[in-house]
């Protein structure tokens, strides 16, 4: 489907037919960001494709289209046709509901329309539908001249009132599309930098720069994008105030014949013409030192660690510790894809997002809420994800879940082994959520307790009254008798964490620290020359919280290793400097590629020179010996190709995940 916002750029491009259009000016129609746009016209570009024909781009001038016109008759047809609906009526009305939640204090119409993307008008119409809604919630939406619109009423009536509406009427999609639409603007207008800047100022320089950006080989992070548009927005805001930076001159004659400071200095000459002002020549610079850090950053990406394979991962655990086939619904997937960028980058920014519905959902999904944390923390390695983030990730789960109910199933024939069995693979593969409770016999079924709203499905005729008589390979007929019969069943309650361990059967502590050694990876590119030594001083002051006369005392404990046998694993393979000492409090790995080198010894007292150097750091009173000894294992084996577990560090994971298994086994 081509979403709304897709089929409008089109439309725009049809309209300004052999005209190019700036991503500024796509952003500025469409009232959102120009990475949005930008993201868009992907998208553009391959539905463009599917009817041969091409989005022409050119540098500075935009994109065009250049069509004659039986194309735009073809092309008008195609995007109509396979078009998604704007967001529906009753996504409006939950936007309403969130924002007034978002928002205790009230919020003038005229800022809620633009919220919900509607008119004033809209907005009325939209209030009025939701009066008696509420009114049986025991809420109400006042409009005042002083305060405008709030919603008023108790907290909790009003965050169980907008949990059922997002679960009741909403998607995936859908949520995301009320909740995270535009997170760009979201997560720029969230950060403590707006209690300094205005937004108007800030929306005008990221809708400036994705035009000048276009040229780079490489796509910056979005973290690297928002932090560089609040870097200019503060550029613009010290050269107002004439305020300076300084910048040495070796690091300018080291820029300056870039591509970075090519991009730099165009991007600064808009800005320039945008704002009235004049920029150092530092500034300049200093955008570019910016651009340069997103280039190695961007180099760094692991293709393998895509948003959409962890995502995958991720409902794949979830599906498996609740005993639930959520990997069945690729609407899941999709939603908590758009959700989960915006949601890791405000992790990064250490920015937090209130959720109005957080009490309601965990009393609603108590086990789903836990189980989602948990594994969102496994997959995508992050420590600082808050109870309001669960929160927003579980109601995507939990959608489904409401959807889609649990169903216990008992399949009947005559042997209980036979048919019954394949009858259960067809129901398996047909119905997502259906549960397959017991297969029995027909001599079993008269001694069978039989669950109060539970479905019986029979290959053979049975002496009961309340079953449904189907043939092993279900027909159409017979998916349309088990489908009409679900409609009218009550979900069976959820199921129970997969393969749950009590507390007493497992050491916490050993499974926290041997999680340790999967989260605290830090990995590091350099390129100047040093020793192994210094190498170690450097990472234990950059990339850990240990102190300043801590660090010393481990570096002399290090110094004795190395002056006996050496760091290096080898001949000349990689350096392993690794300590166990009670002034560490947390399992912690640094992995550094340094292409100027690293001077070491190796077991024969060799002076060598690798490329590679893992740090290992361990507390005293350790209870993760075993893993730590099969990574090294795992290190050992790897000494003439370390590189590789630099590059695919998902070996080290399956190593480490492994042992957590073990410990729950």
């Amino acid at each position: 489907m081509i979403s709304s916002r897709e089929k409008k750029i089109i439309n725009e491009l049809i309209y300004h037919n052999g005209a190019f259009l700036l991503i500024k000016e796509l952003a500025d129609t469409l009232g959102v960001s120009s990475r949005t746009i930008h993201r868009e016209l992907k998208n553009v570009t391959d539905t463009l494709g599917q009817l041969g024909m091409e989005l022409v781009r050119e540098y500075r001038k935009g994109v065009k289209l250049e069509l004659g016109p039986d194309d735009i008759d073809a092309l008008t047809t195609f995007i109509n046709t396979h078009a998604a609906k704007d967001l529906s009526n009753e996504e409006k009305k939950v936007a309403l509901i969130y924002n007034l939640m978002l928002n205790p204090e009230g919020l003038k119409k005229g800022a809620l329309a633009v919220e919900l993307g509607v008119s004033e008008h809209k907005v009325d119409e939209l209030i009025e539908q939701m009066t008696a809604p509420l009114g049986a919630s025991g809420l109400e939406i006042r409009k005042t001249r002083a305060i405008g619109i709030q919603l008023v009423g108790d907290g909790l009536n009003k965050q169980n009132f907008l949990a059922d509406m997002m679960v009741n009427e909403l998607n995936s999609n859908s949520i995301y599309s009320v909740i995270e639409n535009n997170f760009v603007f979201t997560s720029l207008v969230n950060s403590n930098i707006m209690e300094l800047l205005e937004a108007d100022t800030i929306f005008k320089v990221e809708r400036l720069l994705m035009d000048e950006l276009e040229v780079l080989p490489y796509q910056l992070t979005e973290n690297a994008y928002l932090n560089l548009t609040l870097h200019i927005v503060l550029a613009i805001d010290r050269t107002e105030h004439s305020q300076s930076i300084s910048i040495k001159q070796s690091l300018k004659d080291e820029l300056w014949n870039t591509q970075e400071f090519e991009v730099s200095l165009a991007l600064t000459k808009k800005l320039e013409e945008e704002f009235s002002i004049r920029f150092p020549e530092e500034e300049v610079y200093f955008i570019c030192m910016h651009l340069r850090g997103s280039r190695r950053k961007s180099r760094e990406a692991d293709e393998d660690y895509s948003i959409e394979l962890l995502t995958s991962a991720f409902i794949d655990s979830v599906s498996q510790r609740m005993n639930y086939p959520f990997y069945a619904y690729p609407e899941l997937k999709e939603g908590l894809i758009l959700h989960i960028e915006p949601t890791l980058h405000r992790m990064d920014s250490g920015i937090i997002t209130a959720n109005p519905l957080l009490d309601s959902i965990k009393e609603s999904y108590p086990s789903l809420f836990e189980i989602v944390g948990e594994c969102f923390r496994q997959h995508f390695k992050v420590e600082n994800l808050n109870e309001s983030e669960i929160g927003f990730l579980t109601i995507h789960f939990g959608g489904i879940l409401h959807a889609n109910p649990r169903i216990e199933v008992t399949t009947v024939c005559s042997s209980g082994i036979g048919t019954s069995r394949i009858l259960a693979n067809q129901l398996k593969s047909r119905f997502n959520n259906i549960f397959i409770r017991q297969e029995l016999s027909i001599s079993e079924i008269g001694d069978t307790d039989i669950h109060e709203g539970e479905l019986v499905l029979s290959t053979v005729p049975l002496d009961l009254e309340n079953y449904i008589l189907v043939s092993p390979l279900l027909d159409a007929n017979d998916e349309k008798k088990i489908s009409e019969a679900i409609g009218h069943m009550d979900a069976a309650p959820l199921p129970k964490m997969a393969g749950t361990i009590t507390m007493a059967e497992v050491n916490p502590d050993r499974v926290i620290q041997v999680s340790e050694l999967y989260l605290n990876r830090t990995f590091i590119e350099q390129n100047h020359h040093t020793d192994a030594l210094s190498s170690v001083r450097d990472a234990l002051s950059s990339e850990t919280t240990i102190e300043e006369e801590d660090i010393r005392r481990i570096l002399r404990q290090m110094k004795e290793r190395f002056e006996a046998t050496g760091f290096t694993i080898g001949e000349d393979g990689f350096s392993y400097p690794h300590v166990r000492s009670p002034l560490i409090r947390h399992h912690q790995m640094v992995f550094i590629h340094n292409r100027g080198g690293i001077e070491d010894r190796n077991h024969l007292g060799d002076e060598v020179i690798v490329n590679h150097q893992i740090i290992l750091l361990v507390p005293e009173a350790t209870l993760a010996v075993e893993t730590i000894s099969e990574l090294s294992v795992l290190f050992g084996e790897h000494h003439m190709n370390i590189q590789k577990l630099f590059e695919e560090p998902q070996i080290m994971d399956e190593v480490i995940k492994n042992q957590i298994r073990t410990i729950y086994k």
